[in-house]
Order: C-alpha cells, then structure tokens, then sequence
C-alpha cells in the first residue's frame, strides 16, 4: 500500500424508527467514527452531515479502510455523499488471507482471535447494539455511543496491519469497486407487488394447509398437527424401490432430508422436487423471512459478498433463494419500466472449456443445447434429438455434464440418476474420452495446488490447500471461483454504465430500465459480456440469454405452484398493508 497517500479507518452505527428493522423509508444515520492513521480521530453525529462531507473532500485521495465496508459504503450513500475511490476492506481482506475448505467466520471478532488480536475484540455491548439499532438513546449516552463505535475502528485498524502487506493493492481496489456495486444494489431494492404479497401473507395458514394437503395425496408424509412424518417419507422412497444416500455425523450414520440432498435426489421422481419445494414454500410464508418494506414497496436483502470458499456470494433474506413461484412477485418499479434478466446459459460448462483450453468442450458449449449435444456425440441421441424427444437422456448426459466439474464419483451419478455403477462409470468414461483436454487440465490445476499448497483465479481470489482435505475441493474450486470472478467483473462493468442493477443472481443479474432505454441497455449488457470474457476468458465468449419482463417476473418452473397458490387463497382476506 503507498505509504503517502493517508489511510483512514472508519466504522458506523445506524438506526430504523418504529422498530422497522431493516427497512429503508425507516433508516437513521447515528454517528460515524473515524480515525487517520498517526493521526486525529474525528467523530460525526448524523446532524454533522456538512462537515463529514468536508472531511470527504479533504481526505478524498485516502485509502479508507473498513470491515465489510458495504456498511459503511451505504451509510455515506444513505446521508447523500459519494463514496470515496479507494478502499481497503478488512473482512475481504482476511476471508482470503485466512481461505480455506470448510466454513470461515470472517466477523470482526472471529477476524481479531485468529489474527492474535483478542485483546482488542470489543465487549458485547448487546443493550448497546438493540439501543443504537432502536434509535433508543438519549443525548446524555452519545459519549459511550462514540466509544462503541471507535472500539471497532481501533480494532479494524489493528486488523488491517496485520493484513495490509499481504495482499496486492490493485487486486483489493478491483474487489472494493465490486463492492460499491453491491452497495448501490441492495439500496435500490426490488420492486415487489404488495397487494399480492399481502395477500398471502394473511392467507399463509390456508396456503400451507393446501400444500400439505397437495403432497399428501402421493404419500402421507404430513400429520395432521402439520409436522412432517420421516417413517412416512422413508416408507414411500422404500414403496418406490428409491435408494437414499447416508452422511457420517456425530453419532454415526443418518439420512439426511436437507435442501441439498432432496435437491441432489429430485431427479429420481416428480415427488421428491415437490416435496422440496413444498419444504421451502412453507418457510418462506410461515418464517416471513422476506423483508419488504411497505413504503418503499421494495424487498431488501443482503449479498453477502465473498463468504463461500470460492469467493461467492451468499445471500440472506433473499427472494431468489427461496421458491421459485416468490420471482412472480417481482414487478417493474413503474408503468414506464421493464424488468431485464441477463443470464450466462451453461456458464460452468462454458468456464470449464475457456479456461481448459478443451476445443472439443469449447464445440460442445457452443451448441444450442450443450447437455443434447454431449448426447450425440456419444452416441446416445440422433443429431436431431431435441429436448421434447429425448428428454430423458439429455437428463442423464446433463447430470454427467455438470458432475465431473466438481468430480463426483460414479456412486453419486449412479444415486442421482438411480442407475447402477455400471452405466454411471460408462457415463463418466464418455466424458473422459470427449474432452480429454479438460480432465488432464483438471488434474494437473489440482496436482499443482496440492503441491504448492494453494489455488488462485485470474483475478487473484486465492485459498490454502491444506494436506488431507479432498480432491473434489479443489477440482470444484477453478471454475466456481473463475465463475465468481466473472460474476464481479460483469458487475463492475454494468455498474461503470449506469445499469441499475437490482439483484446478482449466482450467474445472472436483474436490471431495471425504462421502456424507451431498452436498446441501450441491452447494448450495455453485451458490452459487459465482451470485457468480461475478454478479460478473464482469453475472449472466449460465454452465452448469454436477456429476457424482458413487462408486468411482472415470470419464472416458467415457478409457474405451476403460483397458479395452485392464488387459487387455493380465500376470496375474502382482510386488505392489511405491511409496515
């Protein structure tokens, strides 16, 4: 980091009225605290707002550090005031330095103990946190307010010296203009039909008692107190000859029922998807895990950047992460707007063949259908197979697809696709064969990792490979992580043009434009796509799907259980707007 630019560390406290947590129309700036670096500290109550945008200007060519600086990043946008250019985040800063398999709190207090700084992890001042967050103070606590909030500036300051030599600056200033993206997106929000949300949010009772009532026609696997019936689930999957796969626990071997499991077996009968669904529409409407603000009109989330292994984001309170039919809630912010999703079609698959350099795999992406196509070059399906005709086995060569890029075993094909060993290892032998250049890529970018003990992208997103930890990790890790950089660059770029962007959406993103700037937008997009590609991809283009929404969000697998959702809702609900 230059040293003659000055740093300055800061941190911020904020409030909602009325216990709004959360939502924006409801949002108080309290106070933000700053110290330079050999320097004064300064500390900004919200009706100080003048002379912290004086002490922007004057301190505008700094390097102003923060953890998980998005915070602090909408607070200044939130009080009217730009962000500064440069930044140094300490929370990205150390989920790499410290990134490795398995899950890594990067909280500042976890950040702190594992950096050998818990000697400066700040008290737990809860009736400190619920008071600030309540706008529940008096005149008379502002002293012990101020100190609240610069215990976290000293301790990010600690923190990022421990940090700052370890990471290259120009790689850190391309993941911190990502984040400005992300701040300006989450306060933007997404536009959602409230009357319809309002509507079944106070017929949710009714709703979840048809659903149950739905599944249970195939297999009784909810008791009538609403509770789900394991045995019941079990007996069916034995009914139906459905082998289940086991995990290792504490306490020895069990059957799991998480998402990732339901969704892994899904493909084995239309039950089991809908069983799953069924799962996350009942948490979605009984948890009300969605925030929309009832003002604002508007859903707000958190992206969560940078908290997978590979550098993903990991969204919270995310409308996209619960059941698909939620996205028919979406709607443009006015007659005037559209709705735009832009999506990578395949984009692992794509990711896999630039980077491998696989001719073969790089034809097979570039396909109509790259699942269809691996088909027929094994020789499985006519040249003229379509989706309609041998849906099937684009099934079964889509599973394959998708699988060897994060190495699954033939065990685990043979159990999501319910074959035996045999066909799943002649499957597997296929793709060896096709696209030999990817595998012994694949292999080699593994063998090197292991050796040097670590693995890194392009756009420098690293972690530490360490002895014992599993192959597949790390065969997964290039082109999930190469998907993350593609993500932020494309992002980055959108943002430089403007594009309001108002979700990420793993390889997606939702836009928001006005009818008439259509073209332009779709313009940008593209030009996104080529910079991206071009960038990280040697040019190798990735496919990109844009469709436009002009009344609402319309997702086509959502479809089914939304049309069954309004029309099992009461006709008469009392009209209650949210908060």
């Amino acid at each position: 980091m230059p040293t003659s630019d000055p740093v300055i560390v800061i941190d911020s406290e904020w409030g909602y009225t009325d216990r709004r947590i959360g939502c924006e129309s409801a949002f108080m700036p309290v106070v933000l605290c700053a110290q330079v670096l050999g320097g004064e500290c300064h500390v900004f109550w919200a009706r100080d707002r003048h002379r912290l945008a004086e002490f922007l200007v004057r301190y505008r060519d700094a390097y102003w550090v923060a953890h998980s600086a998005t915070a602090e990043m909408k607070y200044l946008l939130r009080v009217g005031l730009q962000p500064p250019e440069k930044w140094w985040d300490t929370m990205v800063g150390y989920r790499v330095a410290a990134n490795r398999s398995g899950y890594l709190s990067a909280a500042l207090v976890d950040a702190l103990g594992a950096s050998g700084l818990a000697d400066l992890i700040p008290p737990n001042k809860n009736e400190m946190r619920e008071a600030i967050l309540n706008l529940q103070f008096a005149p008379e606590d502002e002293p012990a307010i101020a100190e609240y909030c610069m215990a976290d500036v000293r301790a990010t300051a600690a923190l990022y010296a421990r940090l700052v030599d370890r990471l290259d600056p120009a790689t850190m200033q391309h993941w911190c203009e990502y984040l400005r993206a992300v701040a300006r997106m989450e306060l933007r929000g997404i536009p959602i039909d409230t009357a319809a949300l309002v509507r079944i949010w106070n017929g949710r009772e009714h709703i979840a008692e048809a659903l149950r009532d739905k599944l249970n026609r195939t297999a009784r696997v909810y008791r009538h107190d609403g509770t789900f019936d394991c045995g019941a689930f079990f007996g069916w999957l034995r009914a139906q000859k459905i082998a289940w796969p086991q995990s290792l626990g504490k306490n020895g071997w069990y059957d799991p029922l998480d998402d990732d499991t339901l969704e892994a077996m899904e493909k084995r009968h239309p039950f089991i998807e809908e069983l799953r669904q069924t799962r996350k529409s009942l948490r979605s409407i009984m948890d009300h895990v969605m925030l929309v603000d009832g003002v604002t009109r508007r859903h707000y989330y958190s992206t969560m950047p940078f908290r997978s292994v590979t550098g993903r984001n990991q969204p919270s309170q995310f409308i996209f992460s619960g059941p698909k039919w939620l996205r028919w809630l979406i709607t443009p912010a006015s007659p005037d707007h559209v709705l735009v999703y832009a999506d990578f079609a395949a984009e692992e698959i794509g990711i896999a063949a630039a980077l491998s350099g696989d001719e073969a795999m790089q034809s097979m992406y570039a396909a109509d259908d790259p699942h269809l196509a691996f088909a027929v070059r094994a020789g499985a399906a006519p040249a003229t197979a379509t989706k309609d005709t041998h849906g099937d086995i684009r099934d079964q060569y889509k599973t394959v697809n998708l699988a060897v890029l994060y190495a699954q075993t033939p065990y685990g094909i043979a159990d999501r696709l319910g074959i035996d060993l045999y066909e799943s290892k002649l499957l597997l032998r296929q793709h060896e064969s096709l696209f030999r250049k990817y595998h012994e890529w694949s292999k080699r970018v593994v063998a090197t990792a292991v050796q040097r003990r670590t693995i890194h992208t392009r756009c420098g997103w690293k972690a530490h490979v360490e002895p014992g930890t599993k192959w597949r990790t790390w065969a997964n890790f290039p082109v999930q992580a190469g998907a993350a950089d593609v993500m932020r660059v494309m992002t980055l770029v959108l943002d430089r043009q403007n594009v309001q962007i108002l979700a990420i959406v793993h390889d997606g993103w939702l836009l928001s434009c006005r009818k008439g700037q259509l073209e332009q937008l779709r313009a940008a997009v593209g030009h996104a796509r080529r910079v991206t590609c071009d960038t990280l991809l040697n040019g190798f283009q990735l496919k990109l799907d844009i469709a436009v929404y002009r009344d609402c969000f319309e997702d086509k697998k959502g479809k089914k259980a939304w049309d069954f959702i309004r029309s099992v809702l009461p006709r008469e609900l009392p009209e209650i707007e949210p908060a």
